[in-house]
Order: C-alpha cells, then sequence, then structure tokens
C-alpha cells in the first residue's frame, strides 16, 4: 500500500489541492499579533511563528496559551532587520557573541551583510536555552 499524501493525512481527498497561509513574525508587535489572530480566528491564516526574543512575545504566548487548537509554531530569529527595532538573545551574550552587535542586540541582517551568519557558530546558535 502506498504512503497516504499531506493531504490526505490531513482529511481531504489525495487530489484535492490545499492552500496554507502562514503568518510570519508574531511577537514582533502588537500590531501583527493582533493581525494574526484576527485572521486565524477568521479561517485566513492557517498556522503562524513566534519570534520568541522579541517584546510582544508575552501578549502572544498568553494567546496560545488560551488557544492551543491553533497552529504556532517558533520562528527561529538569528538577526534584526531593523536599525531601530531589535531584540536582544533569550541566551547570555557570553553564549552567543558572534551573533551580537557592540551593543549586545542581534546582529542587523542586511542584503549586503549576511557574510556573518557564514562564520557564525553553528553549535552556539542551535543551543536551545533552558528556562527553570
Amino acid at each position: 500500500m502506498s504512503e497516504r499524501t499531506l493531504a490526505e493525512r490531513l482529511g481531504y481527498k489525495a487530489t484535492d489541492k490545499l492552500l496554507l497561509i502562514h503568518a510570519d513574525d508574531v511577537g514582533m508587535c502588537h500590531s501583527v499579533n493582533v493581525a494574526t489572530t484576527e485572521a486565524m480566528e477568521k479561517g485566513v491564516v492557517t498556522c503562524a511563528s513566534i519570534m520568541v526574543p522579541c517584546p510582544w512575545f508575552p501578549e502572544i504566548a498568553a494567546y496560545c496559551r488560551a488557544h492551543p487548537e491553533k497552529d504556532f509554531g517558533l520562528h527561529l530569529t538569528l538577526t534584526s532587520e531593523w536599525q531601530h527595532y531589535r531584540w536582544r538573545p533569550l541566551t547570555s551574550a557570553k553564549e552567543t557573541p558572534g551573533l551580537l552587535d557592540k551593543e549586545g542586540f542581534s546582529k542587523i541582517l542586511r542584503p549586503k551583510g549576511r557574510s556573518f551568519l557564514l562564520k557564525a557558530d553553528t553549535a552556539k546558535a542551535s543551543r536551545v536555552p533552558t528556562f527553570s
């Protein structure tokens, strides 16, 4: 017997066409959280990924606890995109120095400045922090 397709495992026919709409960068700011949760509740967004080190993470974490049926995952957040809106890592600066700028924030990822990712210590980047 052949393996079932993803559509079949999700409860659809093998020939059905599916559209999954993913919301990215949740937790970054209040407006993103509101837009994402409203879109999920209206059935427009299928799933979303949360940026844990961002300032509005606690708000979306509370929503996730109240709505465990919603499909949220984690967004690997090693860099920032904006010069004046940045976040710090969850681990100490001593554990992730290659990913931080001189002020201790995640480095800003610019199209021409991606070379630091090639030099990043993947063992340190993939380390999962433990919380007590």
